[in-house]
């Protein structure tokens, strides 16, 4: 299942002969070469923001080919002979396009531009498949709390962590806060199923008052765009990091922006949210933002066929996988949940953690116990995966009913460490992405034990 092949990623076929039609059908369409292009590694500011070519060269990081978005004359192409793009994908340089007639896929893969394989192409199931188990495990779960009846002190000199306390000491959080980094000026994107209510949740009516989300947008549906409307688990993670509620919930990073993209869809398990999410990153990557956080986590799909292997977990065969490893190189930090598979036949991480160059987070409780259900290393090439861990288990989150609650996932543990990731790097501001990560590494409490390889 490698990346520079043309995949069939969403909808099932429901013709067989050559010449008949198909069904909406959505591939990656993946081309050979950015020749000719109308952009310029020379003139980048026609195609990156600022923000982002500011990180690059604090990072002194060089504008590459992977940078230039995909050559216009073959999207127009691709269209000519039938094709609907969705989005085009300048780090695997190619095309999301719906198809829907086997004629037109014919005619684009006999482009000499378009990049194939000749083994038949991967089957998809159809939008109305149910929500998987493999879904319903990578979520984990948010459990009510009773309100707190302690008096919560009311000046601003004292912030009161309430219960959130031991899961930001734990990681010695509290001295970032209290020597002044909150994630002020810091950027963080923050990808996943939804944000339901966080324009209106009271742990995060502080974020929306202060004007500090810079952009949402949905990458599922975006004819609709309201990200508000999909989904609580995108507001109970993005409430570990810049959740505000004294006595109650006080985030990683409540002082940071945050940027909100839905790459996932919760009505099923398809490859396509892989893509999604490639989609997300580019633009956050083109948008200025630094730290990434993927509470998300994929081996298993709705169709069999599509499914990772362990094998696969070698950060370089999911196309997620993939994403995040270009992510690293264009200077930015991935933090990932590991999954929650611990318990499961799977076991081990899922895509993208096994990507290189990023912060696998796997989940302890508050005692510093790992969770049963966090997945585990090593990848499938032999590197330590998760590679650092985080309150997952009892953790502190907002939850759907409006209030704050226990949230246990690896899914909680990742932002609970993105937030301080964030002040850590406000702290450094001239180190690069991969010192902060090495930094963190060095910093775990079992670092005596482990002779490591990091691969950059």
């Amino acid at each position: 299942m490698k990346h520079h092949f043309l995949y069939l990623i969403f909808f099932i076929l429901i013709a067989t002969n050559a010449h008949s039609q198909v069904a909406n059908k959505i591939y990656f369409i993946e081309f050979t070469d950015k020749k000719n292009s109308e952009f310029s590694i020379n003139n980048p500011s026609l195609f990156l923001s600022q923000q982002a070519l500011d990180r690059r060269q604090r990072q002194k990081i060089a504008i590459d080919q992977s940078d230039l978005p995909v050559n216009k004359t073959y999207t127009n192409a691709i269209k000519q002979a039938g094709a609907t793009i969705i989005y085009n994908l300048k780090w695997l340089n190619g095309s999301v396009a719906q198809i829907n007639d086997t004629n037109q896929l014919n005619a684009i893969l006999a482009l000499p531009f378009v990049k194939s394989k000749k083994t038949p192409l991967s089957r998809c199931q159809s939008i109305e498949q149910t929500t998987s188990t493999a879904h319903s495990q990578k979520f984990g779960t948010t459990i009510p709390l009773k309100p707190n009846p302690k008096t919560i002190a009311t000046t601003d000199e004292v912030e009161l962590y309430g219960r959130s306390e031991r899961q930001i000491k734990i990681l010695n959080g509290e001295y970032l806060h209290q020597m002044g980094f909150k994630g002020e000026r810091m950027h963080i994107g923050v990808t996943d199923a939804g944000f339901s209510n966080a324009d209106q949740h009271i742990a995060l009516e502080r974020l929306m008052n202060t004007g500090r989300i810079i952009d949402k947008k949905d990458f599922v549906n975006p004819q609709n765009g309201n990200i508000f409307g999909y989904d609580s688990h995108g507001t109970a993670v993005l409430s570990c990091m810049a959740g505000y509620l004294k006595g109650e919930l006080i985030g990683t990073a409540p002082n940071a922006f945050y940027s909100l993209y839905r790459t996932e869809n919760t009505e099923s398990e398809r490859l396509i949210e892989e893509y999604n999410w490639i989609a997300a990153a580019e633009y956050a990557d083109s948008n200025g933002v630094s730290i990434i956080n993927t509470s998300l986590a994929y081996y298993e799909f709705d169709d069999p066929a599509t499914n990772h292997t362990y094998k696969d977990m070698n950060g370089r065969t999911a196309p997620i996988s993939i994403a995040q490893t270009m992510a690293a190189r264009k200077g930015m930090i991935c933090i990932t949940a590991a999954g929650n598979f611990g318990n499961s036949s799977w076991q081990y991480i899922a895509a993208p953690a096994d990507a290189d160059s990023i912060l696998s987070v796997g989940a302890v409780d508050t005692s510093g116990k790992r969770a049963a259900f966090s997945s585990t290393g090593l990848t499938s090439d032999r590197r330590i995966k998760p590679n650092v861990m985080s309150v997952g288990a009892g953790t502190i989150v907002s939850y759907g009913g409006g209030g704050v609650g226990l949230g246990n996932g690896t899914s909680f543990a990742a932002p609970v460490l993105c937030g301080l990731v964030a002040c850590l790097w406000q702290a450094f501001p001239s180190a690069s992405n991969m010192e902060i990560i090495r930094a963190i590494e060095k910093s775990g409490d079992r670092i005596p034990f482990y002779t490591r390889s990091i691969h950059t």
